[in-house]
């Protein structure tokens, strides 16, 4: 195994724990305060996801990309639906607090698989892997604003930062709209113009930063009321990200016959920590976003003990 592709890994990883203590620094010191996140989360979910969205599609996929990767895209819809059913299940199971469902959901089943997962898959299988990762981000992350933002909100507690308006515009995400919309338009080849290109490639590079950020803001908070600690659900968090969504997306592939290069970084992609988005969305929903907050920053430094340990599993045994 390669030292410098581990070492790349490690750095991505530590790079989201500065910027996460950059939002712990910015609470402390109060330049953020409850009033103003809920404009951060405004800022990500309604302008920089939709624009970081269009400019990953139709800079890193083509039609015909789209269309041999189907197979792919299939298994990792089979592999995360299975996840949040799975979820959902043991979160009833457990006997979770109701604001917490939907964000252990959402941490169980979906993985950060372009922020940690597409640098870490092209360390690990080159560039060649990049549109492979994506085949895993295009379902990864429409079932999370289909399944995870309506589990989110429909287990909320109603005081979410974003209105409840209960109309056709509302009830349909709009990253999740911004995906499918992008995927339709790829498959008759259509090309937004270079302008509109750059300016959502310079938008949406605040979605990773800010949702540090905010996740820093959110776990100073935590320290300040003293809510940090061990909570119920974060074994399992654990052992979906790093154990049961790796495993299930290996079942959900065998039907498919997917290429060697495929499985593998498909199966890299599954073993990603919690997605960086899911504190953001939690509070924008009216989900418990501390919980969500302690769940990924635990998953993201797990990351630095199984990323490596899966990068040499695929080297040595795959």
């Amino acid at each position: 195994m390669g030292v410098q592709s581990v070492a790349n890994a490690v750095e991505i990883v530590l790079a989201m724990f500065l910027m996460a203590g950059t939002g712990i620094l910015l609470y402390r010191i109060g330049w953020l305060d409850d009033k103003n996140l809920p404009l951060i989360s405004r800022l990500v979910v309604m302008v920089g996801l939709p624009a970081t969205i269009v400019n990953t599609m139709f800079t890193q996929y083509t039609r015909d990309e789209l269309i041999a990767n189907a197979p792919g895209i299939l298994a990792v819809l089979l592999c995360v639906i299975a996840m949040a059913a799975l979820g959902l299940g043991l979160a009833k199971l457990m006997k979770l607090e109701r604001r917490r469902i939907g964000s252990f959901v959402a941490m169980f089943s979906f993985a950060n698989s372009v922020f940690i997962g597409l640098p870490v898959s092209k360390a690990l299988f080159g560039d060649v892997a990049a549109p492979l990762a994506l085949t895993y981000y295009f379902s990864n992350t429409s079932m999370f604003w289909a399944i995870g933002h309506t589990l989110m909100r429909r287990f909320g507690d109603g005081e979410a930062e974003l209105p409840k308006k209960r109309s056709l515009w509302s009830a349909i995400p709009l990253p999740l709209a911004t995906l499918v919309a992008c995927g339709l338009l790829l498959l008759v080849r259509f090309k937004p113009p270079k302008f509109f290109m750059s300016a959502c490639g310079y938008v949406g590079s605040i979605v990773t930063p800010l949702s540090l950020i905010y996740t820093g803001a959110i776990i100073m908070r935590m320290i300040r009321n003293g809510h940090v600690r061990w909570q119920k659900g974060y074994l399992a968090v654990c052992l979906g990200r790093f154990v049961i969504c790796p495993a299930l997306l290996l079942l959900a592939s065998a039907p498919f016959g997917l290429p060697d290069l495929m499985q593998r970084v498909l199966f890299m992609q599954a073993t990603m920590p919690v997605m960086s988005q899911t504190v953001i969305v939690a509070g924008t929903t009216g989900s418990d976003n501390e919980y969500a907050a302690g769940g990924m920053a635990l998953t993201t430094a797990l990351s630095l003990l199984f990323i490596p340990l899966y990068m040499y599993l695929m080297e040595t045994l795959f």
